[in-house]
């Protein structure tokens, strides 16, 4: 009889109310430390992101100069911004002899370096289809300079006796995008072409145009842009 009166004195609702209530207070204490958690870990990755710091070699890359300092770009209607007029005249000795010093088996080589490392890289309106390395070459072989060389499988060079800077300054020219300004260093060279074993003429006066090109395009920011008879 007492078991019965336990069992009544029990209300099933109070006791689902109760039961729920616990329920919530635990979700209640759970969601809470979850979101203490989750606001210690977006601090977290907040201070990693802005302290931790990794270099990634190939997006940080940083381009530099001969000085080792990050490399800055000039305008090219600006004279050389490290080389003297002086020094512009050595530069072009020596290339133009280097460029023109080959036998019939360097030829190609020697030809294929200048043409890519210097000759101005510019582009031109007139002939896009060649650089100006590659016109100039065209122009020796059209003179049969470099056939009778390599007919007679000799070497040959250039003597270079006199160089006189004649002018300097911009020089509007064509290009594909239309007209651009390029600072331009005109010399009055003269110079005698020696094939061993072969007499040729006497010195030719040429007018070799030298003209700045981009850091970016060429390490030096110079080229040659053309080599004319002046006589």
């Amino acid at each position: 009889m007492s078991k019965n009166i336990s069992q009544e004195k029990v209300d099933p609702a109070m006791q689902a109310a109760i039961e729920y209530g616990q329920f919530i207070r635990k979700e209640i204490v759970f969601w809470f430390g979850i979101m203490w958690v989750s606001f210690g870990l977006v601090i977290h990755t907040t201070y990693q992101f802005y302290t931790i710091q990794s270099f990634d070699y190939n997006r940080g890359y940083i381009a530099i100069n001969d000085h080792e300092t990050p490399l800055k770009t000039t305008p090219l209607t600006q004279p050389h911004p490290n080389k003297s007029d002086t020094e512009i005249i050595e530069w072009a000795i020596k290339n133009l002899t280097y460029c023109l010093t080959f036998d019939n088996v360097s030829y190609a080589m020697i030809s294929s370096e200048c043409n890519a490392n210097k000759f101005s890289l510019n582009k031109q309106k007139e002939n896009n289809e060649f650089n100006h390395g590659q016109l100039f070459y065209r122009a020796l072989e059209k003179s049969e300079l470099i056939k009778i060389m390599i007919s007679n499988s000799t070497s040959m060079t250039v003597d270079i006796q006199n160089v006189v800077l004649k002018n300097k300054g911009i020089k509007q020219r064509a290009t594909p995008r239309g007209m651009k300004g390029f600072y331009t260093y005109e010399l009055d060279m003269t110079l005698r072409f020696l094939i061993y074993g072969q007499t040729l003429d006497a010195p030719v006066r040429y007018l070799v145009t030298l003209e700045r090109m981009s850091e970016i395009s060429r390490r030096e920011a110079i080229g040659i842009r053309s080599m004319i008879s002046n006589d």
